[in-house]
Protein backbone atom coordinates (compact mmCIF):
# COMPACT_ATOMS: atom_id res chain seq x y z
CA UNK A 1 0.00 0.00 0.00
CA UNK A 2 2.83 2.40 0.92
CA UNK A 3 4.51 1.66 -2.43
CA UNK A 4 1.25 2.42 -4.25
CA UNK A 5 0.92 5.73 -2.39
CA UNK A 6 4.49 6.68 -3.30
CA UNK A 7 3.84 5.93 -6.95
CA UNK A 8 0.65 8.04 -6.94
CA UNK A 9 2.46 10.98 -5.35
CA UNK A 10 5.33 10.73 -7.81
CA UNK A 11 3.00 10.67 -10.78
CA UNK A 12 1.21 13.75 -9.44
CA UNK A 13 4.49 15.69 -9.28
CA UNK A 14 5.64 14.47 -12.67
CA UNK A 15 2.28 15.51 -14.07
CA UNK A 16 2.98 19.12 -13.16
CA UNK A 17 5.96 19.03 -15.54
CA UNK A 18 4.03 17.65 -18.46
CA UNK A 19 6.18 18.96 -21.28
CA UNK A 20 7.85 15.60 -21.73
CA UNK A 21 4.90 14.23 -23.71
CA UNK A 22 5.16 13.41 -27.41
CA UNK A 23 5.24 16.47 -29.61
CA UNK A 24 1.95 15.75 -31.38
CA UNK A 25 -0.41 16.83 -28.57
CA UNK A 26 -4.11 16.33 -27.96
CA UNK A 27 -6.54 19.21 -28.43
CA UNK A 28 -6.01 20.21 -24.81
CA UNK A 29 -3.21 19.77 -22.34
CA UNK A 30 -3.42 17.10 -19.69
CA UNK A 31 -2.47 17.75 -16.08
CA UNK A 32 -1.21 14.19 -15.81
CA UNK A 33 1.26 14.75 -16.85
CA UNK A 34 3.01 16.05 -18.20
CA UNK A 35 4.92 17.71 -23.74
CA UNK A 36 9.35 20.74 -33.65
CA UNK A 37 12.47 25.11 -39.95
CA UNK A 38 12.75 24.49 -43.14
CA UNK A 39 14.92 22.19 -45.27
CA UNK A 40 16.51 20.16 -42.50
CA UNK A 41 18.92 17.67 -44.03
CA UNK A 42 19.62 14.37 -42.32
CA UNK A 43 23.30 13.75 -41.79
CA UNK A 44 25.64 11.16 -40.38
CA UNK A 45 28.20 13.83 -39.48
CA UNK A 46 28.94 14.52 -35.78
CA UNK A 47 26.00 16.09 -33.98
CA UNK A 48 27.93 18.91 -32.34
CA UNK A 49 28.84 21.90 -34.49
CA UNK A 50 30.31 25.36 -34.01
CA UNK A 51 28.13 28.01 -32.38
CA UNK A 52 25.81 29.49 -34.94
CA UNK A 53 23.59 32.53 -35.15
CA UNK A 54 19.83 32.38 -35.33
CA UNK A 55 18.77 32.50 -38.99
CA UNK A 56 16.93 35.69 -39.91
CA UNK A 57 13.75 35.31 -41.92
CA UNK A 58 12.26 38.05 -44.13
CA UNK A 59 10.02 40.56 -42.39
CA UNK A 60 6.27 40.13 -42.55
CA UNK A 61 3.24 41.88 -41.06
CA UNK A 62 2.66 40.69 -37.51
CA UNK A 63 0.60 41.17 -34.36
CA UNK A 64 1.77 40.94 -30.75
CA UNK A 65 0.88 38.09 -28.42
CA UNK A 66 1.73 37.71 -24.74
CA UNK A 67 1.69 34.54 -22.65
CA UNK A 68 1.62 34.91 -18.89
CA UNK A 69 1.94 31.16 -18.47
CA UNK A 70 5.38 30.95 -20.09
CA UNK A 71 6.39 34.58 -19.54
CA UNK A 72 7.11 35.42 -23.19
CA UNK A 73 6.10 37.94 -25.87
CA UNK A 74 5.80 36.97 -29.54
CA UNK A 75 5.11 38.49 -32.94
CA UNK A 76 2.83 36.17 -34.93
CA UNK A 77 1.79 36.45 -38.61
CA UNK A 78 -1.30 38.58 -39.14
CA UNK A 79 -2.74 35.64 -41.08
CA UNK A 80 -2.98 33.76 -37.76
CA UNK A 81 -4.92 36.49 -35.98
CA UNK A 82 -8.47 35.51 -35.02
CA UNK A 83 -7.90 32.06 -36.57
CA UNK A 84 -5.24 30.45 -34.41
CA UNK A 85 -6.04 28.49 -31.24
CA UNK A 86 -3.92 28.68 -28.12
CA UNK A 87 -3.72 26.58 -24.99
CA UNK A 88 -1.85 27.85 -21.93
CA UNK A 89 -1.58 25.36 -19.12
CA UNK A 90 0.96 23.90 -16.69
CA UNK A 91 4.05 25.83 -17.82
CA UNK A 92 3.24 25.29 -21.48
CA UNK A 93 1.90 27.22 -24.47
CA UNK A 94 0.54 25.54 -27.60
CA UNK A 95 -0.22 27.63 -30.67
CA UNK A 96 -2.30 25.92 -33.37
CA UNK A 97 -2.20 27.89 -36.64
CA UNK A 98 -5.15 27.81 -39.06
CA UNK A 99 -4.50 24.34 -40.52
CA UNK A 100 -6.51 25.06 -43.67
CA UNK A 101 -3.96 27.72 -44.62
CA UNK A 102 -1.25 25.07 -44.86
CA UNK A 103 -3.20 22.04 -46.05
CA UNK A 104 -2.31 20.00 -42.97
CA UNK A 105 -4.59 17.88 -40.73
CA UNK A 106 -6.48 19.69 -37.97
CA UNK A 107 -4.52 20.05 -34.71
CA UNK A 108 -1.51 18.13 -36.06
CA UNK A 109 0.75 21.17 -36.46
CA UNK A 110 1.64 23.58 -33.67
CA UNK A 111 4.27 25.80 -32.13
CA UNK A 112 5.02 24.38 -28.68
CA UNK A 113 6.67 26.34 -25.86
CA UNK A 114 7.48 24.58 -22.59
CA UNK A 115 9.22 25.79 -19.47
CA UNK A 116 11.31 23.17 -17.67
CA UNK A 117 12.21 23.78 -14.05
CA UNK A 118 12.48 20.45 -12.28
CA UNK A 119 16.00 19.80 -10.93
CA UNK A 120 14.88 16.50 -9.43
CA UNK A 121 14.07 15.09 -12.87
CA UNK A 122 16.28 17.02 -15.31
CA UNK A 123 19.29 18.30 -13.37
CA UNK A 124 20.21 21.72 -12.00
CA UNK A 125 22.15 23.15 -14.96
CA UNK A 126 21.74 23.78 -18.69
CA UNK A 127 24.60 21.39 -19.40
CA UNK A 128 22.89 18.53 -17.58
CA UNK A 129 19.48 19.21 -19.10
CA UNK A 130 20.88 19.22 -22.64
CA UNK A 131 23.02 16.12 -22.15
CA UNK A 132 22.08 13.04 -24.16
CA UNK A 133 20.66 11.35 -21.05
CA UNK A 134 18.13 14.08 -20.33
CA UNK A 135 17.37 15.03 -23.94
CA UNK A 136 16.20 11.49 -24.60
CA UNK A 137 13.79 11.80 -21.66
CA UNK A 138 12.55 15.27 -22.56
CA UNK A 139 12.00 14.39 -26.22
CA UNK A 140 10.68 10.94 -25.33
CA UNK A 141 12.76 9.39 -28.10
CA UNK A 142 11.95 5.78 -28.91
CA UNK A 143 15.28 4.72 -30.37
CA UNK A 144 14.09 1.20 -31.15
CA UNK A 145 11.72 2.82 -33.69
CA UNK A 146 14.54 4.83 -35.23
CA UNK A 147 13.79 8.14 -33.53
CA UNK A 148 16.95 10.17 -33.01
CA UNK A 149 18.56 13.57 -32.73
CA UNK A 150 19.77 14.51 -36.20
CA UNK A 151 21.86 17.62 -35.60
CA UNK A 152 22.47 20.24 -32.94
CA UNK A 153 24.45 23.43 -32.53
CA UNK A 154 24.89 26.12 -29.83
CA UNK A 155 23.75 29.70 -30.34
CA UNK A 156 22.40 32.75 -28.49
CA UNK A 157 18.71 33.60 -28.10
CA UNK A 158 17.21 36.44 -26.07
CA UNK A 159 20.77 37.13 -24.89
CA UNK A 160 20.99 33.66 -23.35
CA UNK A 161 22.88 30.46 -24.16
CA UNK A 162 20.78 28.19 -26.33
CA UNK A 163 20.94 24.93 -28.25
CA UNK A 164 19.25 24.42 -31.61
CA UNK A 165 18.67 20.89 -32.81
CA UNK A 166 16.50 18.78 -35.08
CA UNK A 167 15.13 15.34 -34.30
CA UNK A 168 12.81 12.72 -35.72
CA UNK A 169 9.49 11.41 -34.47
CA UNK A 170 7.86 8.29 -35.91
CA UNK A 171 4.10 7.83 -35.50
CA UNK A 172 2.08 4.64 -35.11
CA UNK A 173 1.83 4.30 -38.91
CA UNK A 174 5.60 4.46 -39.31
CA UNK A 175 5.58 7.98 -40.81
CA UNK A 176 8.41 10.28 -39.82
CA UNK A 177 8.15 13.93 -38.80
CA UNK A 178 11.25 16.10 -38.47
CA UNK A 179 11.14 18.76 -35.76
CA UNK A 180 13.26 21.84 -35.10
CA UNK A 181 13.71 22.71 -31.43
CA UNK A 182 15.44 25.36 -29.35
CA UNK A 183 16.52 24.93 -25.75
CA UNK A 184 17.14 28.32 -24.09
CA UNK A 185 19.02 28.52 -20.79
CA UNK A 186 17.23 30.39 -17.99
CA UNK A 187 19.80 29.52 -15.29
CA UNK A 188 19.72 27.10 -12.34
CA UNK A 189 18.46 24.24 -14.52
CA UNK A 190 15.56 26.32 -15.82
CA UNK A 191 15.07 26.14 -19.54
CA UNK A 192 12.67 27.02 -22.35
CA UNK A 193 12.00 24.43 -25.04
CA UNK A 194 10.47 25.80 -28.25
CA UNK A 195 9.57 23.27 -30.95
CA UNK A 196 7.71 22.99 -34.24
CA UNK A 197 7.49 20.49 -37.13
CA UNK A 198 9.55 21.08 -40.22
CA UNK A 199 9.02 18.15 -42.55
CA UNK A 200 6.40 15.43 -42.99
CA UNK A 201 5.74 13.39 -46.12
CA UNK A 202 2.68 14.71 -47.97
CA UNK A 203 2.38 17.93 -45.97
CA UNK A 204 3.75 20.38 -48.53
CA UNK A 205 2.31 23.41 -46.75
CA UNK A 206 4.37 22.56 -43.67
CA UNK A 207 7.38 24.33 -45.19
CA UNK A 208 5.47 27.61 -45.24
CA UNK A 209 4.37 27.12 -41.63
CA UNK A 210 7.99 26.38 -40.63
CA UNK A 211 9.16 29.68 -42.12
CA UNK A 212 6.46 31.59 -40.21
CA UNK A 213 7.13 29.67 -36.99
CA UNK A 214 10.82 30.54 -37.34
CA UNK A 215 9.93 34.24 -37.53
CA UNK A 216 7.87 33.86 -34.35
CA UNK A 217 10.81 32.18 -32.61
CA UNK A 218 13.12 35.02 -33.66
CA UNK A 219 10.67 37.56 -32.20
CA UNK A 220 10.52 36.05 -28.71
CA UNK A 221 11.27 38.27 -25.72
CA UNK A 222 10.79 37.90 -21.98
CA UNK A 223 7.49 39.19 -20.61
CA UNK A 224 8.29 41.06 -17.40
CA UNK A 225 5.21 41.70 -15.24
CA UNK A 226 5.66 43.79 -12.09
CA UNK A 227 2.17 45.10 -11.23
CA UNK A 228 1.07 43.01 -8.25
CA UNK A 229 -2.03 45.01 -7.33
CA UNK A 230 -4.98 42.75 -6.49
CA UNK A 231 -7.53 42.16 -9.24
CA UNK A 232 -10.71 40.08 -9.23
CA UNK A 233 -11.14 36.75 -10.97
CA UNK A 234 -14.83 35.86 -11.27
CA UNK A 235 -16.57 32.88 -12.80
CA UNK A 236 -20.19 34.00 -13.01
CA UNK A 237 -21.41 30.65 -14.32
CA UNK A 238 -19.95 28.81 -11.34
CA UNK A 239 -20.77 31.59 -8.89
CA UNK A 240 -17.48 32.42 -7.20
CA UNK A 241 -14.77 35.08 -7.17
CA UNK A 242 -11.39 35.72 -5.57
CA UNK A 243 -8.61 38.30 -5.65
CA UNK A 244 -5.13 37.59 -6.96
CA UNK A 245 -2.06 39.68 -7.94
CA UNK A 246 -2.45 41.21 -11.40
CA UNK A 247 0.88 39.85 -12.63
CA UNK A 248 -0.17 36.27 -11.80
CA UNK A 249 -2.01 34.08 -14.33
CA UNK A 250 -5.51 32.88 -13.37
CA UNK A 251 -7.45 30.80 -15.89
CA UNK A 252 -10.01 28.07 -16.41
CA UNK A 253 -8.71 24.74 -17.68
CA UNK A 254 -10.22 22.38 -20.23
CA UNK A 255 -11.32 20.00 -17.45
CA UNK A 256 -13.41 22.78 -15.84
CA UNK A 257 -10.95 23.33 -13.02
CA UNK A 258 -8.96 26.54 -12.48
CA UNK A 259 -5.29 27.35 -11.95
CA UNK A 260 -3.46 30.38 -10.55
CA UNK A 261 0.31 30.74 -11.11
CA UNK A 262 2.89 33.42 -10.23
CA UNK A 263 5.20 35.04 -12.79
CA UNK A 264 8.28 33.04 -13.67
CA UNK A 265 11.45 33.74 -11.70
CA UNK A 266 9.42 35.22 -8.81
CA UNK A 267 10.44 32.62 -6.24
CA UNK A 268 13.61 30.66 -5.62
CA UNK A 269 12.08 27.21 -5.99
CA UNK A 270 11.05 25.12 -9.03
CA UNK A 271 8.40 26.98 -11.00
CA UNK A 272 6.10 24.00 -11.44
CA UNK A 273 5.69 23.90 -7.64
CA UNK A 274 4.31 27.45 -7.62
CA UNK A 275 0.81 26.77 -8.86
CA UNK A 276 -2.48 26.87 -6.99
CA UNK A 277 -5.35 24.72 -8.28
CA UNK A 278 -9.10 25.08 -7.72
CA UNK A 279 -11.89 22.64 -8.54
CA UNK A 280 -15.60 22.28 -7.87
CA UNK A 281 -17.50 19.10 -7.01
CA UNK A 282 -21.33 19.22 -7.12
CA UNK A 283 -23.61 17.89 -4.35
CA UNK A 284 -24.15 14.17 -4.03
CA UNK A 285 -20.89 12.89 -5.48
CA UNK A 286 -19.33 12.20 -2.07
CA UNK A 287 -22.25 13.00 0.21
CA UNK A 288 -25.23 15.26 0.71
CA UNK A 289 -23.89 17.50 3.47
CA UNK A 290 -20.65 18.96 4.79
CA UNK A 291 -20.88 16.62 7.75
CA UNK A 292 -21.07 13.56 5.49
CA UNK A 293 -17.92 14.40 3.56
CA UNK A 294 -16.00 15.41 6.70
CA UNK A 295 -14.85 11.84 7.33
CA UNK A 296 -11.23 10.67 6.80
CA UNK A 297 -11.96 7.87 4.28
CA UNK A 298 -14.12 10.24 2.20
CA UNK A 299 -11.53 13.04 2.38
CA UNK A 300 -8.77 10.66 1.28
CA UNK A 301 -10.95 9.60 -1.63
CA UNK A 302 -11.52 13.25 -2.59
CA UNK A 303 -7.89 14.35 -2.35
CA UNK A 304 -6.20 11.06 -3.36
CA UNK A 305 -3.83 11.72 -0.44
CA UNK A 306 -3.11 9.46 2.56
CA UNK A 307 -2.62 10.16 6.26
CA UNK A 308 -4.41 13.51 6.24
CA UNK A 309 -4.22 15.96 9.11
CA UNK A 310 -7.63 17.64 9.31
CA UNK A 311 -8.34 21.10 10.71
CA UNK A 312 -11.78 22.73 10.82
CA UNK A 313 -11.76 26.37 9.65
CA UNK A 314 -13.79 29.04 7.85
CA UNK A 315 -13.27 30.88 4.57
CA UNK A 316 -15.48 33.96 4.68
CA UNK A 317 -18.87 32.72 5.86
CA UNK A 318 -18.34 29.16 4.62
CA UNK A 319 -17.19 26.17 6.63
CA UNK A 320 -13.85 24.82 5.48
CA UNK A 321 -11.38 22.02 6.12
CA UNK A 322 -7.60 22.51 5.97
CA UNK A 323 -6.04 19.19 4.94
CA UNK A 324 -2.31 18.40 5.08
CA UNK A 325 -0.13 15.39 4.50
CA UNK A 326 3.67 15.06 4.44
CA UNK A 327 5.12 12.54 2.00
CA UNK A 328 8.27 11.79 0.04
CA UNK A 329 7.38 11.08 -3.58
CA UNK A 330 9.08 8.21 -5.34
CA UNK A 331 12.05 9.38 -7.39
CA UNK A 332 12.43 12.65 -5.46
CA UNK A 333 14.99 13.35 -2.74
CA UNK A 334 12.79 16.04 -1.17
CA UNK A 335 9.87 15.67 1.23
CA UNK A 336 6.70 17.55 0.29
CA UNK A 337 3.77 19.05 2.18
CA UNK A 338 0.56 18.53 0.23
CA UNK A 339 -2.18 21.00 1.22
CA UNK A 340 -5.83 20.96 0.23
CA UNK A 341 -8.50 23.43 1.40
CA UNK A 342 -12.07 22.19 1.10
CA UNK A 343 -14.77 24.89 1.18
CA UNK A 344 -18.39 23.93 1.83
CA UNK A 345 -20.71 24.92 -1.06
CA UNK A 346 -23.84 23.37 0.48
CA UNK A 347 -25.61 20.01 0.26
CA UNK A 348 -22.33 18.09 -0.06
CA UNK A 349 -20.92 20.25 -2.85
CA UNK A 350 -17.54 21.86 -2.32
CA UNK A 351 -14.65 23.85 -3.78
CA UNK A 352 -11.14 22.48 -3.36
CA UNK A 353 -7.94 24.54 -3.44
CA UNK A 354 -4.67 22.62 -3.73
CA UNK A 355 -0.96 23.39 -3.62
CA UNK A 356 2.28 21.63 -2.69
CA UNK A 357 5.48 22.88 -1.05
CA UNK A 358 8.82 21.43 -0.05
CA UNK A 359 9.01 20.68 3.67
CA UNK A 360 11.16 23.06 5.77
CA UNK A 361 12.16 25.17 2.76
CA UNK A 362 11.90 28.86 3.66
CA UNK A 363 11.94 29.86 -0.03
CA UNK A 364 8.22 28.98 -0.10
CA UNK A 365 7.21 31.46 2.62
CA UNK A 366 6.54 34.47 0.30
CA UNK A 367 4.55 32.19 -2.01
CA UNK A 368 2.50 30.84 0.90
CA UNK A 369 1.72 34.39 2.05
CA UNK A 370 0.22 35.18 -1.39
CA UNK A 371 -1.67 31.88 -1.44
CA UNK A 372 -3.19 32.68 1.95
CA UNK A 373 -4.48 36.03 0.65
CA UNK A 374 -5.96 34.41 -2.46
CA UNK A 375 -7.72 31.68 -0.50
CA UNK A 376 -9.04 34.05 2.17
CA UNK A 377 -10.49 36.32 -0.55
CA UNK A 378 -12.53 33.46 -2.03
CA UNK A 379 -16.28 33.96 -1.91
CA UNK A 380 -19.35 32.38 -3.44
CA UNK A 381 -21.38 34.94 -5.36
CA UNK A 382 -24.55 32.92 -5.89
CA UNK A 383 -25.25 32.31 -2.18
Amino acid sequence: MKRLIAIVLALTLIGLAACTNKTTPPDTLSSTPESEIPNVVKTTAPLESEETTLPTMPATETFSFESKEVGLKFEFPVSWKDKMETVEDFNRLLVFPPSQDYGVPEKKVNLSVCYFDNPWLYGDSFEKMTSEEYLDKILYLEKDKGEKIIEKSPLKMMGKDALMFSYSDIDSEGKETIYRSYFIDDEKGRCYKVSFPVEHEGWEGLKTFAVEAQRAVESMNLLILTDSRPVTFEDKDMGFAFEYPENWHAYKRADDSWRITPPMRTYDFPYFMGGLSLSYTPPGQYGNSFEEINWPPILESITKLPDLQIELSKIGNAQALILHTVQQAQGYSATFVWTRILIDAGEGGFYLFGYNTEKDNQAYEPFLAEVEKIVQSFRMTNH
